[in-house]
Order: C-alpha cells, then structure tokens, then sequence
C-alpha cells in the first residue's frame, strides 16, 4: 500500500510541474466540443432513416428543433408539431407504424458534414436510395439528396432545416430510372469539405470555457475523445465485417468475434462461441467466393453507443443483400442488424451479432413479391434456437433500437408487432484511459490533440472521399481536382494513373469534354461503408469504400459495383485526397441485374481504343475493367483489425 501512495504522490508531482496554458485546454476543449457536434449530426441524420423506414412518426418529428423547418420537393412545413401533423396525417394516413405488406427502407450514404465558420450550425449532406413497395401491388425506387442544417437548442442538436431534393425514380419493373432535373445546391466548396471544423467555429465553442481545474478538465476530455475514438473503430470494425462476408473470406469475418461470442441470422438460431460461428459461416457457402458469384453485404447508416466504462457498445444498423449467380438466381434483400461489442484486451470485438431479416426477394420480381427467411440448419444444428419468432416483409415486425432517441433520450415506443426498447447505454463516459494517467500533464494534453487530430481526420476523410462523388456526378471538373493534394495522383477507369492534381484536372477534362450531361444519362455515386485507418498523427489516412452506383436512363440503367482504395493528407490545414484507386467490381444492365451480365456488359464504359490524347503516368495498380462474372482479389489497405491477419492482397502505397 505505502508504494503505491508514493507513485500516486510522485505522479501527482510530476503533473504539478507540467503547467499547461488555460488557452491551450480552452482550444483543445474547443475541438472536442465541436467534433462532438459533427457525431451529433450524424447520429441525427442515420436515426432519422431508422425511424423513417418504420414510419415511426413521432420520433421523427422530435429530432426537430421548435421551429424546424423541412421541404420535401415543392412541400414545406415548419414547426415541430406541425411537422408532427404531417408525418401523421399526410405520410401516415393518420397512422404510426407501417400498414400490412408496406415497406419502405431509407438507405443513407455519402455523408459530407462541416460546420459553419461561427460555430452555431452543422450542414450535412447525404445521399439517399429508398424503396416504396406495396405487397402484391407495386414497388417503385425513389433517390435523393438531402441538404440539412442542424441547430443547438437548450443544450441539444437537432433538425434546424431539412431540405430533400429528388434525384431519380422508377417503377421496379421498368427497365431504368428516370432523373428529376432539379439539382441541390451545395453547402460546401473542395477546401471546406476539407475542413469539417474551420478555426474559427473552434473560437466560438472557446468562448464558453468549460470549468475546473486543468488536471479535471484533460481528464474529461481524455474520456470524452476516447468516447468518440472508440466510436470511430466500431465503425470500422463493423464494416470490415462486411467486406470479409462479400469474398466469403470467413476465417477474416470469425477472427471478428469474441470467443465466447454469439450470431443470429434471420431465423437461422443461435451460434455460441467463436468455433461454431466460423463453422456457421459456411451454411453461406464454402470459403472464397465463386466465379460467378455476387454475395455483396453493404453496410450502412450506424448509431453507435458506448458503454459508460468503455468497455461495452451496441450497434444498430442496415445491411442491403445483393446476391446471386451470373446465369442463375439472384436475390436482392436486407436486413437490420442490433450488434453488441466487447473491449478484450483493448481491442474491440464482437460479442453478439443479431441480424434480423426484413426483406427477401428475386431481383427479378422485387420486394412486391417476398421470400420467407431461412430456418435453422438440418446440417449444423444451431445450439440454441432463434430468440425471437419473426418473419419478413409482407409481415410487419420491428427490430428492436437499443439507443435512447437522439433529441429526447426517451425509448423507442414501437407500435404493435414491437415491444418498448429499454436504451442499452446512456450517460458521460466515465472511463479515464489507463495508459494516459502517469504520464505528465502536457504530455497528456498533447495526445489528447493527437487524438482530436484522429477524430477530425476520419469526418475528414469521408468528406472528401464523398464530395468527389457529387462532385463527379455534376460533372464539376474543377471542384473535382481541387479536392487533391498538390501531389495526389487519380487512377481513370480503363485508362491508368494520372499524377499531381493539375494532371488529374487535365485528365478529367480529356476524358469528360466540357461537363454538360449527355443524352439524359446520369450517375449516382453513391458510397458507403468507410473502413478509416488513420495515421498515429493524425495528419494522414487511408480509407476503403464501397461504390453502390446506378444510373444511365428510363430505357437501360444500370448498376455499378466497386471498391474504392483512396488515401488522404493534411495539406496546409485542410484533408485533401492523396491518392484514389477504384477497382469496379461488376457492371450490369438494371433489367436483369448481376445474374444477366454478359462479357461485353463489363466494358459498357470503356474509351474506344486510341482515343485517350493525354497518356497517363503509370498503368492502373489493379482491376483493369469490371470482370464479373470473373472472380476478382480486390486489394485491401489493412490487416484483420482484429487478428492482424493479412488479406490476400495487400496494397502498396
């Protein structure tokens, strides 16, 4: 016991003299306060889909501020409750919940969040790709941009302004999707999607000082960053969970999992222990993905919250099912997941996956035609059978919400056909980082910054990894290059690499002519699933992305399926790309989908041969052109984040 007083007093010493300056912790607190916003708004936006998708009403209506404001196309309602009204009585045809055989995921992507120069306003803008289906009558894509503003009231973000611009729309069966020519505006240039929390909204939260002394004050940061970092790599565990399942790379997606971890598929029961859930694993088929074979899990919208020890988390989140067999059959699905996370070892794991099925169907048909979900296994046995008995669209079944709502912290009261979800976790965190409590205090102060560094590089990176697609989608050639770096070098499908940002501009502007859209075609790109590895710095990072694109007119659209592998610097104080790497996975006519690709369908996109006048620096890293049906090894940036395992190709850079 006497020693360790003595360690305490000489840790206590130590921090005495390592005075920090309060305007250093007033910045540092400045950062946190608004990189907390940023989540906020986030969180904010997914929930909202996750409410949406049930017609969950209420709940929708309070992630408004009193006087929110949306607009819907050409309606605009303001107000709270009459935003409440609205949702009710003109969405919900006076009812909360879904009607029989209705089905309405809202599927959000491409987040590019900053926050205004004054530090009183987040602007978020997201993709969003839906499905309207009536069982047995009619089932029509819908897709969008949302433009939304969000706002500070008595302590809590919410829904200032919400702004939904249409994009495209078709009925399922038709051959393609038509585009809506109204375009949404932009709330961002290249340099502050770069720069998710300018200065200067830093020195407006700096006004308000936070109270205590220094060593009380780092310590409250330290654990609200690791709050927010332990966020981030859940995240990134989960949705490197999802392109393990996509190559079938099973011993990758169990090493996932804890060892006494258990999984639950739609109605397939229960699988207890990290052995059994490997073994589980190949119900879905034999390690290693087919010739032929499409088996895409896209991972999408998470709300994530951690224990107030640090040592706990839950996820709630979408999976989009995009499977099949080129010249066989082929299903397009989805489902919800609601995972539990254990901290082992300081390494994040998963401890319960749940994924419940909401929607199964033929591409060929659509979801106005269901599927039953799969039972459990006569082949391996499951060790428990499903915990809940539940089945799929036409029925309607809510999944239970872990979280406590966003704006109010109350349950999510589900209508029937769905108990009251009890929050799994709530309150500050209260977990100090072990590693940071010997050190000195400036130390501390100065990792702490690090940290921040971190946070802000992953809002960083996705911005403008995302704001490239807008970007591109609009034909904007100039914002386009000016999201790289000086130096950042640009692969062009089919063509090869193109090095430093003024030959990626050239190479643009070669490829595309004079960015006018051309014959009613148009593209969405659509991207989703970040797998953000930052470097220790915090002043660079590396990011894969899955590309879910559609596009091309009412008479033949199309889907597009890839991988993005894009790097990303800290170039004078705003995130730029460094470098860009997408290899296309598949292309495939939207009639017909994956199952129907023919061998030319995979360079439906390629230049004539010739026609390329400016060469390119170096020949394209990898996939040279869509091969499905052919298999592919898609490289990855990054090891198993859990047992360090290699992936079968590992990227250079």
């Amino acid at each position: 016991m006497r020693s360790l007083v003595v360690v305490f007093l000489a840790v206590a010493a130590v921090a005495a003299q390592s005075p920090v300056p309060a305007d250093r912790l007033d910045q540092l607190e400045a950062g946190v306060r608004g990189a907390e916003a940023l989540r906020d708004a986030r969180r904010i936006q997914h929930a909202y889909a996750q409410y949406l998708e049930f017609a969950l009403w209420n709940d929708l209506a309070d992630l408004f501020a009193e006087n929110g404001t949306a607009t819907y196309g050409t309606e605009t309602v303001t107000g709270r409750e009459k935003l409440r009204r609205f949702y009710i009585d003109t969405l919900g045809k006076g009812r909360v919940g879904l009607e029989p055989g209705q089905y309405m995921p809202h599927f959000a992507m491409s987040p590019v969040i900053t926050m205004d120069p004054d530090g009183r306003t987040v602007r978020g803008r997201w993709r969003v790709m839906t499905m309207i289906a009536a069982h047995g009558v009619s089932a029509t894509w819908e897709g969008g941009i949302y433009e939304n503003q969000f706002v500070r009231e008595n302590g809590v973000w919410k829904i200032g302004r919400l702004h939904y611009y249409p994009a495209w729309s078709g009925k399922y069966e038709d051959a393609g999707w038509g585009e809506t020519p109204e375009g949404a505006p932009y709330h961002y240039d290249p340099n502050r999607a770069g720069t998710p929390l300018p200065v200067s909204a830093r020195a407006a939260f700096a006004s308000a000082p936070a109270p205590g002394d220094a060593r009380t004050r780092v310590a409250d940061l330290e654990r609200r960053l690791a709050r927010l970092g332990d966020e981030g790599e859940l995240v990134r565990l989960q949705n490197a969970y999802g392109f393990y399942v996509d190559k079938k790379l099973w011993d990758d997606a169990a090493d996932l999992f804890a060892a006494d971890a258990t999984m639950e598929i739609d109605q397939q029961g229960v699988y207890v222990g990290q052995a059994r859930i490997r073994k589980a694993m190949e119900l879905a088929g034999p390690s290693g993905i087919k010739t032929g074979e499409l088996n895409d899990r896209v991972q999408l919208q998470p709300v994530v919250d951690v224990a107030a020890d640090g040592r706990r988390a839950w996820m709630r989140g979408s999976e989009l099912r995009m499977t099949g067999m080129n010249g066989g059959a082929s299903e397009l699905g989805q489902g919800i997941f609601e995972n539990e996370y254990v901290k082992d070892g300081g390494v994040w794991k998963i401890a319960a996956m749940r994924v419940f099925g909401r929607m199964r169907t033929d591409y060929d048909k659509g979801p106005q035609f269901s599927l039953p979900l799969d039972g459990p296994s006569a082949t391996l046995a499951p060790d428990r059978p499903p915990t809940q008995k539940y089945q799929a669209h036409p029925v309607v079944f809510y999944p239970p919400f872990h979280y406590g709502h966003p704006v109010t912290g109350k349950p999510t009261a589900l209508p029937a056909g769905g108990a009251a979800s009890a929050p799994r976790a709530a309150g500050r965190a209260t977990a100090t980082p072990t590693a940071a409590v010997a050190q000195p205090l400036d130390a501390r102060v100065a990792a702490a910054e690090r940290a921040l560094d971190v946070v802000l590089g992953r809002v960083g990176a996705e911005n403008v990894a995302d704001a490239y697609g807008y970007y591109i989608d609009d034909f904007k050639w100039d914002n386009t290059a000016d999201l790289f770096s000086t130096e950042g070098w640009k692969e062009l499908s089919y063509i090869g690499a193109y090095v430093g940002r003024e030959r990626v501009r050239a190479s643009m502007k070669m490829r595309y002519a004079d960015g006018r859209k051309r014959g009613g075609n148009f593209q969405a790109h659509q991207k989703t699933q970040p797998v953000i590895t930052p470097a220790a710095d915090g002043q660079s990072a590396r990011i894969r992305l899955r590309l879910v694109q559609l596009g091309g007119t009412p008479a033949r659209g199309g889907w597009i399926g890839g991988i993005y592998e894009n790097g990303v610097v800290k170039e004078n104080g705003v995130w730029k790309l460094s470098a860009m790497d997408l290899d296309y996975v598949y292309s495939a006519d939207y009639k017909g989908g994956w199952a129907k690709v023919a061998g030319a369908e995979s360079r439906r996109y390629a230049p004539a041969p010739n026609s390329v006048p400016i060469a390119p620096d170096r020949p394209l890293r990898g996939v040279v052109f869509a091969p499905y049906p052919e298999r592919v090894e898609t490289g990855f940036h990054y090891k198993n984040p859990v047992s360090g395992r290699m992936p079968p190709v590992m990227l250079p850079w």
